[in-house]
């Protein structure tokens, strides 16, 4: 906040009355959404069994206690202080409370950010040394820290600030700012170590847990492609063919030339099929091993997860003969083809698809795996990242220098939007809940239909 030193302590707002109930306005509103939004995030907490049951939530109560008192306290104060002109009107004892207050819950939300963050990064990258390392007792003596070295650091650096640079013990006249902003090394100092270096640190666990997510989503999607063979392997056998149809193929038996003419006037031309032969072996442990044996050609916008196959069956005898469809499988002619034979004189093929039928059987509906449980967490802290890094470094910017210019060189409202900028981090907190997990998503509409009941 600036240094302002004006005679008089009472109201003398430079804006108009219209300004003023506009700006109160919307702070109010802003307000109450952060405060409702984090006692939410509090009370789903309390009454919510899959939520409380997680140590790691505890940070995410943590970092909701700390945003409601900065809805609280944060957004009007700093409003009384702008339209007033950048003057502070409540006295010197409230200036250096609210100083106080403000900066170590900052600083508190900036450490449990780094705490719910290094937390998804070991539970991803090292599960089974973390899940045994990790306890309630642990986790809540780190939460304890997280609020006692801020409110340490801060009250020297405000309360005691006078002692030790021998100057005023407190604030006089209008004045209200940190002291140490006056000290251009000591507040650049101040910043580089407990922001600038945890936001560092956040990134790189970041990038940790996104690459870790990304490994289990392939391996995820590997086990489901795994789990459609052995859907397929319990239709057809042991041993199947499988051949992906890159194109139509001709008939190799053409009897006639007429066939050959009819064939050429459809447009079907020979060419290469993709053949995939998967050998499916069912172990003592039922798993299922899939060997491929020869790969010729796959189209490159095959889709990663198959909803339909193309079976090419190798033995193409008349036994073999599949009409309409039977148990969630569908034999289907495709168009263009002479009317010799129900298919034309093309091989019978199979289309196999998987259906809501089978969804419905279990057979094709899998429990929510380890996977994603992380990618749940991924997108979590995704959101949580992001908004503390976009909203959070342009005042951190912008206060690091400011004491080297005495603040001339930051624009006012530039140096006041950063500010709520912060605040507004606080805000935003909430959404990155009910938006990535599915846990608070759930508690948060039972307590929108007036649910508050605590579910054993």
């Amino acid at each position: 906040m600036l240094n302002t030193t004006v005679p008089e302590t009472s109201w003398h707002s430079p804006y108009g009355i219209i300004v003023q109930v506009i700006v109160w306005f919307v702070v109010i509103i802003v307000s109450l959404e952060t405060i409702i939004g984090n006692a939410m995030v509090v009370i789903a907490y309390k009454i919510e069994r899959n939520i409380s049951k997680q140590v790691s939530n505890r940070y995410i109560v943590s970092l909701a206690i700390s945003d409601l008192i900065i809805g609280i306290e944060g957004f009007p104060l700093f409003t009384v202080y702008v339209l007033n002109g950048e003057r502070w009107p409540l006295g010197p004892i409230a200036c250096e409370t609210w100083l106080f207050l403000d900066y170590t819950l900052c600083l508190v939300s900036i450490l449990t950010v780094l705490l719910i963050t290094a937390d998804r990064y070991l539970s991803v990258c090292h599960t089974a040394k973390y899940l045994k390392w990790q306890s309630p007792t642990k986790t809540q003596l780190l939460i304890i820290l997280s609020w006692l070295i801020p409110a340490i650091i801060f009250g020297i650096m405000i309360y005691g600030w006078g002692a030790m640079t021998g100057g005023s013990e407190s604030m006089t006249g209008t004045e209200c700012s940190a002291p140490f902003l006056s000290n251009p090394y000591v507040n650049m100092g101040m910043y580089v170590a407990y922001y600038w270096t945890t936001l560092v640190a956040m990134l790189i666990l970041y990038k940790g847990i996104h690459q870790a997510a990304k490994n289990l989503e392939k391996k995820a999607k590997a086990k489901e492609r795994r789990h459609i063979a052995l859907i397929l392997s319990q239709r057809l056998g042991t041993q199947v063919g499988v051949s992906l149809m890159l194109q139509s193929r001709t008939n190799k038996e053409t009897k006639s030339g007429e066939d050959e003419r009819t064939q050429r006037d459809s447009g079907y031309q020979t060419t290469t099929t993709a053949s995939i032969y998967i050998y499916i072996h069912l172990s003592v442990l039922d798993a299922v091993l899939l060997t491929i044996l020869q790969v010729q050609e796959i189209h490159r916008h095959w889709s990663l997860i198959l909803t339909t196959f193309i079976l090419r069956l190798k033995n193409h005898s008349k036994k073999s003969n599949y009409n309409g469809r039977k148990d969630g499988t569908s034999s289907s002619c495709e168009e263009g083809f002479t009317e010799h034979s129900p298919c034309g004189d093309r091989p019978r093929v199979l289309q196999v698809t998987v259906t809501e039928q089978e969804e419905a059987d279990g057979r094709f509906n899998p429990e929510p795996s380890k996977s994603d449980t992380f990618l749940s967490a991924s997108g979590t802290i995704t959101f949580i990242v992001g908004c503390f890094a976009v909203l959070w470094s342009p005042y951190y910017i912008m206060a690091t220098v400011y004491g080297f210019c005495k603040g001339e060189c930051i624009p006012s409202f530039l140096y006041t939007l950063s500010y709520y900028m912060c605040y507004l981090n606080s805000s935003g907190n909430p959404f990155a809940y009910a938006l990535a997990n599915r846990q608070f998503r759930s508690a948060f509409l039972r307590m929108f239909k007036g649910n508050f009941n605590r579910i054993a």
